[in-house]
Formats: structure tokens, C-alpha cells, sequence
């Protein structure tokens, strides 16, 4: 399948979604490096009000309360307040306590291997325009002695 088809189908369900009541509608369960700067634009030219974690760094606080530390289920959905949609880290934890505050919303969960993933995920880290990152994420690597590919090793192993 096609980059270009992969994004088109998705992009006709969300359509879809335009003509919806204006309550949270669409939880993207992908975790970062998966499209989710891409599903923001798309929601956004749609007319929906997209909540994206990723320029909105002051929701992940209250959602990792909840989910790590035993916060308020409240205040973390409350975070939805005024949005249509939302994605990013760590929303794809959220989808069990969205999908029951919300019984209507849409989830979607972008399909993809384990090294596609893993080659953007170092793709951004090491191509990155932040060089603190690139440098912690380097550091990191190097003081871990991490493989470049370990997690695709990981994944073989389980096949």
C-alpha cells in the first residue's frame, strides 16, 4: 500500500467525523513518530479543534498523574474540554477512560511495523532540529550501549 493511499482512507473516515456534534470525537491511539503531526493538520483543515500533546505540553502533566501516579480521572479528561480530537503522548494510554467518558468517539490506530516505527523514531532524534535532544538521546544511547536496533531485535525474538 502507498503512502498516498495509506493517508487517503483514513482521511475519508475522518470526512466523516466534520458533520459531528461539537463534543471530543476522535482519540488517535498511535503512539508519537506515527503520524500525529500529520493527523493534526488534517483534523484542523476539517474544521475540528485537535488537542496535540506535542504543542501543548501542559496536558501531559494531569494525564501522567493519572495514569502513573493514581490522579484524577476528572481532571485528566477534563483536559478535553473544548477539543474535538486528540493525540499524541500519552492520549493512546487514555483510550479505555476516553472510550467510557466519551462512548461516541472515533479511535484511530495508525498500522505500521515495529521497524518503520523504530527507524522514524531514531530519524527524529538523530536528525532533529532541537540539538539538546539529539545530544540526550545520544548520550543516552551510548551510556546504555544500546544497539541501534534493539527494539527490532526485541520484536523478532517474540515472532
Amino acid at each position: 500500500m502507498s503512502a498516498t493511499s495509506r493517508i487517503m482512507l483514513p482521511m475519508a473516515l475522518l470526512l466523516s467525523f466534520a458533520s459531528l456534534g461539537r463534543s471530543f470525537q476522535v482519540l488517535y491511539v498511535g503512539p508519537p513518530r506515527t503520524g500525529t503531526q500529520t493527523m493534526y493538520t488534517a483534523l484542523t483543515i476539517l474544521g475540528l479543534r485537535p488537542l496535540h500533546s506535542g504543542y501543548n505540553r501542559s496536558v501531559r502533566e494531569p494525564m501522567c498523574n493519572f495514569l502513573y501516579f493514581n490522579g484524577s480521572k476528572k481532571v485528566a479528561l477534563n483536559l478535553l474540554n473544548g477539543f474535538d480530537a486528540a493525540m499524541d503522548e500519552p492520549f493512546q494510554l487514555m483510550y479505555d477512560a476516553v472510550m467510557e467518558e466519551f462512548p461516541n468517539a472515533k479511535f484511530i490506530l495508525p498500522v505500521t511495523t515495529a521497524e518503520q516505527w523504530m527507524n522514524s523514531y531514531n530519524d527524529f532524534f538523530e536528525n532533529s532540529k532541537f540539538p539538546k535532544e539529539r545530544r540526550v538521546a545520544a548520550a543516552a544511547q551510548k551510556r546504555l550501549k544500546i544497539k541501534r536496533n534493539t527494539t527490532l531485535e526485541y520484536f523478532d525474538r517474540q515472532q
